[in-house]
């Protein structure tokens, strides 16, 4: 029987990591990334007002039409169409948890043999692979390479204490289910108060 290939164990991997128990202490991490990405991104949004955008917005931009939250006329009413059609799949909890444990995968897993430069590689392709959903601003993009750099963190601090890569990866992935969780959460209730506003 040959062995399996590496696709086929990353995926696996991805599955079984998806199942890890979420407690306190990674909600607790989750909170304080959270609000430790609000405080950089608002910073940046300040600092360099472009980044306040996000693709979808940009796209609207160039189209003639304010989509986004604050936006007015059919722009805003796109914005939360996309919104909703980009997040709601991630309502779905089992989606969310495999989503984070295949970042951990690909993001973080085998860390404890990489260089700084190529572990700092890593988590600044973390930051820019969330530009895919179509409603981040480009600050908040920038913000998650930092967010990587916390479940980097946890890995390695868990990868020192056991010496064990699927101990390390489970612990970061605890704690970006967390932080995955909160988010769609206070995104939720943003959108329903803008939404509500209008």
């Amino acid at each position: 029987m040959p062995a399996p290939s590496p696709a086929t164990e990353r995926r696996a991997l991805t599955v079984a990591l998806s199942a890890v128990p979420v407690g306190a202490r990674h909600y607790l991490l989750g909170a304080a990334t959270l609000a430790a990405v609000i405080i950089c991104s608002s910073a940046l949004m300040v600092v360099i007002p472009p980044l306040r955008y996000s693709v979808l917005s940009l796209v609207g931009s160039w189209l003639g039409t304010d989509a986004s939250p604050g936006g007015s006329g059919i722009g805003v009413w796109v914005y939360y169409a996309v919104a909703v059609v980009v997040l709601g799949p991630l309502l779905w909890p089992r989606l969310l948890r495999v989503l984070a444990a295949g970042e951990e995968v690909r993001y973080r897993l085998g860390a404890e043999e990489q260089t700084p430069w190529q572990r700092t590689g890593h988590q600044l392709r973390f930051g820019a692979v969330h530009l895919l959903n179509l409603v981040v601003p480009l600050a908040v993009a920038v913000a998650l390479a930092g967010v990587g750099g916390v479940y980097l963190a946890v890995y390695l601090r868990r990868w020192r204490r056991t010496r064990s890569p699927f101990l390390a990866a489970c612990s970061a992935t605890a704690t970006h289910i967390a932080y995955n969780r909160i988010v769609l959460m206070v995104v939720a209730l943003g959108l329903a108060a803008a939404a509500w506003s209008h």
